[in-house]
């Protein structure tokens, strides 16, 4: 037994749980030695996770910097695709490298295991990369937009297919193919259509009231406070108790269990959701319009609500065990919008996913020191014509607000 043969293990064995449980007797499980054999190569369970880190940045930016500095040479949305084809390639074909990038890495800021950090160290210097990528600087930047999609899709792709094996070369050629034009077009939608629209006249229109926020039980306001503060495994009853106002006694009155008290959570937020989205566009008949709208009333409930932001994210991210599903209002509202089936999204249900994905992503990813309310519209209006007409509805690769240079060095998204 190796080095690298426990830490192969524990990208397998803890990637399972999604890092719920890093435990080393699971380790010496999978491996049929002890606990104590462990320890003659690792002197806890740290220096495992250590060694994973060091591992994975390693593979990583040795993939990565050949693509990257061909990349640079293409002054066009060309070099942007041809990251994104490279990205899905890889972890189409390293789930352990992606399940653990996704939830170990792709939040953190420190240095040690920060994304653009560790790979600059390593000969990948991804700030100045990504400035030499059209539409690569900005808030959202098409880079981030792109990334953040590939993401979605391919934590699609790997849930598909557990258990089945490795995928065939023709499956992830495909599936290559299918997330590029996803990435190229968006929904399809007329790029200089979708750009002349009055955004400024459908942005009025979108406001919301007081009333339309604010009458959620303190029942509701305590679980969402809770879970946004602790997360949706470690926020216990006891604290949801103390945020309500209620004896744990009486929690336990209105929910059986945690996983009754989450669930109704999210089936109450997501029925909010799609009762504004109703409201807010049943004026409109043009589905162009009708989709900004309905992005613009998600964005305005978050940014008003931003524990419920919180809360969303964690779903999206950890994907935790919970058995969590978005209320089926939501997706018969896309589905009346006429959105079409391909090969990448057979439901319509997987469109309205990755939209409110992406919603929640660029809320969540703001730039450092801004507030959830003050995310301006014009963010919603860059996502919006991504999500519609893809990077090819910027006509030179320019997207987004300007973004210091000091927080693009923070971002780690690639």
């Amino acid at each position: 037994m190796t080095k690298e043969d426990i830490i192969n293990a524990a990208f397998r064995v803890w990637g399972r749980n999604r890092y719920k449980d890093t435990s080393l007797s699971k380790v010496a499980a999978c491996l049929k030695v002890t606990k104590p054999a462990l320890y003659r190569h690792f002197a806890d369970k740290q220096a495992l996770l250590d060694a994973m880190y060091a591992q994975f940045f390693d593979h990583y930016a040795g993939f990565l910097k050949p693509v990257l500095e061909e990349a640079r040479k293409i002054e066009s949305n060309e070099g942007l695709l041809m990251i994104t084809r490279a990205v899905i390639d890889y972890y189409v074909r390293n789930e352990d490298y992606y399940i653990f990038s996704l939830i170990q890495v792709g939040e953190k800021t420190d240095p040690q295991y920060n994304t653009a950090e560790q790979l600059n160290r390593r000969g990948v210097p991804l700030t100045q990369i990504r400035n030499s990528v059209p539409g690569g600087t900005g808030y959202p930047s098409l880079v981030f937009l792109a990334v953040i999609t590939v993401t979605f899709y391919i934590a699609l792709f790997h849930r598909k297919n557990r258990g089945s094996g490795k995928p065939g070369e023709a499956k992830i050629r495909a599936f290559v193919a299918d997330i590029e034009k996803r990435v190229r077009l968006g929904l399809g939608f007329d790029g200089e259509a979708v750009k002349a629209l009055d955004y400024e006249r459908l942005e009025a229109l979108s406001r919301i009231g007081a009333a339309d926020c604010d009458g959620n039980s303190g029942l509701l306001k305590g679980v969402a406070a809770a879970v946004a503060e602790a997360g949706p495994w470690n926020a216990s009853m006891e604290m949801v108790a103390q945020r309500s106002g209620l004896s744990k006694s009486g929690l336990y009155a209105h929910f059986k269990s945690k996983q009754d008290m989450l669930s109704w959570l999210f089936t109450t937020e997501s029925d909010q959701i799609a009762r504004l989205m109703r409201c807010h566009t049943r004026q409109i008949p043009d589905t162009a319009e009708r989709l900004y709208l309905a992005i613009l009333s998600v964005a305005d409930y978050l940014r008003a609500k931003p524990e419920i932001l919180i809360v969303l994210d964690w779903a999206r991210i950890q994907r935790m065990d919970l058995d969590i599903t978005v209320p089926m209002e939501i997706y018969e509202f896309f589905r009346e919008l006429g959105m079409k089936k391909t090969r990448l999204d057979p439901s319509v249900e997987t469109v309205a996913q990755w939209i409110l994905f992406l919603v929640v992503k660029t809320m969540i990813r703001r730039p450092v020191g801004m507030e959830f309310a003050d995310i301006s519209n014009e963010t919603f209006r860059v996502l919006y014509r991504f999500i519609t007409s893809g990077i090819g509805g910027f006509r030179n690769g320019g997207a987004g607000l300007p973004l210091p240079e000091r927080e693009i060095e923070k971002r780690s998204c690639v």
